[in-house]
């Protein structure tokens, strides 16, 4: 029975078509807006400015490179 099973398996591997690849937009480059801001948040005089700037920075993080991503 397990040799059964196994073989059938492998049979229905054989047969089964890989997936079509997708492809997916390029996120944003936030790179020179981040480098500012990291260097806003070096200068930052208190905690509560570098929580404003974190937020900032965290926004870009979580920009998705399209709407359905978003």
């Amino acid at each position: 029975m397990f040799r059964f099973v196994l073989s059938l398996a492998l049979g229905l591997s054989v047969l089964h078509k890989p997936a079509e690849v997708q492809t997916y937009p390029a996120p944003p480059d936030h790179s020179a807006a981040l480098t500012e801001l990291f260097d806003d948040i070096q200068a930052a005089g208190s905690e509560g400015i570098a929580r404003l700037i974190s937020n900032e920075m965290w926004a870009l993080w979580l920009d998705a490179p399209d709407g359905q991503a978003q």
